[in-house]
């Protein structure tokens, strides 16, 4: 038997607040409204979100017109000169942003990239 007197050394912390977490049983079911890939297209305006995806889309041919454009603009421009790499150093990274523009008085998307 145990003296009143002497005290037991308490509990870790750490021991006390564990707690067995609980999962849902609950069976998840897809949505049966917006299937696949017509939910993506939704949420996020049918815009690509990388080259992969917009050479996927069925807007293929508007997005490369549009890339092409950009492409010229900034070669017409003078925006940069294409150089040979200094050694020991990295070339800047570039990607594509793909948006679609809708104009008061339009009912067609303009296509930016």
């Amino acid at each position: 038997m145990l003296d009143p007197q002497i005290q037991q050394e308490p509990e870790p912390l750490e021991k006390k607040m564990q707690v067995k977490l609980r999962r849902s049983e609950r069976r998840r079911v897809s949505s049966s409204k917006y299937p696949g890939q017509d939910y993506i297209t939704l949420t996020d305006n049918g815009e690509p979100h990388n080259f992969s995806e917009a050479m996927e889309s069925i807007e293929k041919g508007e997005w490369i017109k549009v890339m092409e454009e950009e492409m010229s603009s900034l070669h017409e421009n003078h925006t940069y000169d294409l150089v040979k790499l200094p050694k020991g150093r990295k070339a800047l990274k570039n990607e594509w942003v793909y948006r679609l523009k809708t104009e008061k008085g339009s009912s067609r998307p303009r296509y930016k990239a």
